[in-house]
């Protein structure tokens, strides 16, 4: 564009950074001129307070940092009580938090992106079922590929697979080639235990991991006992049994073969969290199972 002259205009659907170090940086840019619109004041004013407020909330002082947010007394009631909840969140106070959700009782008001917040919160404080109320008041209006990114990633951490999959077609819409419907795609095929596909779909960029997804669908096609099927994929990839045992015991449980799954990943000889989670969830299958 510099040898023929030729001006580009790029709009980046952003609000100017209210962080003056990336606002520089953006400004520093040769030959590129920065326009754009400030942050909306309720985001400028977090922006602008949340480090310091971080360093209060180390020191144990949450007192001193929501009596700052109740004088606050220029910015409207609904919006110091959004601001003390999110305090609430980032001090860990995650039973406090929920309960200041839900006493919210505007809920419905707020604009989209401040209910995927909530959300997103409430998530992460284990209120699944409020986490799936606010993404579906938030998802018909979110516009953004990181407002749909995350939103199918709060999606994922509810289970809820109606709105992950919303939240993915709504991004193919606006950028069908993006980088991380593919991930999201493949990360989909390896959990649900569709190797061949998966193989097929990384055949080009990744030679190994396809014949590692080939090698685990041709053992699971060729006998019935996963721990057979174990036992034949070590013999070529035994670098990688804790994922193998992983993926089988995950493809067992699809199936409600609750025993097999366990004897997959007691056969781990260094158990990693994840195994120890599926274990779990096996065990409690196998209860269920006795019980009925």
């Amino acid at each position: 564009s510099k040898r023929r002259s030729l001006p580009i205009i790029l709009e980046a659907g952003r609000d100017l950074p209210s962080n003056e170090t990336l606002r520089n940086l953006l400004q520093s840019l040769d030959g590129v001129g920065v326009m754009g619109v400030e942050a909306q004041p309720a985001d400028a004013y977090i922006a602008r307070n949340i480090a310091r407020w971080d360093r209060l909330l180390a020191e144990g002082r949450i007192g001193d940092v929501l009596d700052e947010i109740e004088g606050a007394t220029e910015w409207p009631l609904r919006a110091r009580e959004v601001y003390r909840l999110q305090v609430l969140y980032r001090a860990g106070l995650y039973g406090q938090t929920i309960e200041a959700i839900e006493n919210v009782t505007y809920l419905a008001e707020l604009d989209a992106p401040l209910k995927l917040r909530l959300a997103r919160i409430a998530s992460d404080c284990g209120a699944l079922v409020l986490a799936g109320r606010l993404l579906n008041l938030a998802l018909p209006n979110l516009a953004t590929v990181e407002e749909l990114l995350t939103a199918a990633l709060v999606a994922d951490d509810i289970d809820d697979r109606r709105s992950a999959n919303l939240a993915e077609a709504r991004l193919a819409d606006i950028y069908p080639d993006h980088g991380a419907l593919v991930d999201r795609r493949r990360m989909r095929l390896r959990a649900e235990g569709h190797f061949h596909e998966l193989a097929q779909d990384i055949a080009g960029i990744d030679p190994d991991g396809a014949k590692f997804y080939q090698a685990l669908a041709d053992a699971l096609s060729e006998t019935t006992s996963y721990l057979d099927a174990a036992a034949k994929i070590e013999e070529e990839h035994g670098a990688r049994a804790g994922d193998i045992r992983f993926l089988l015991a995950r493809h067992a449980m699809v199936s409600a073969a609750f025993r097999d799954a366990a004897d997959l990943i007691l056969g781990v000889a260094e158990k990693e969290q994840r195994h120890i989670g599926l274990l779990i969830e096996a065990m409690e299958g196998l209860i269920l199972r006795q019980q009925e």
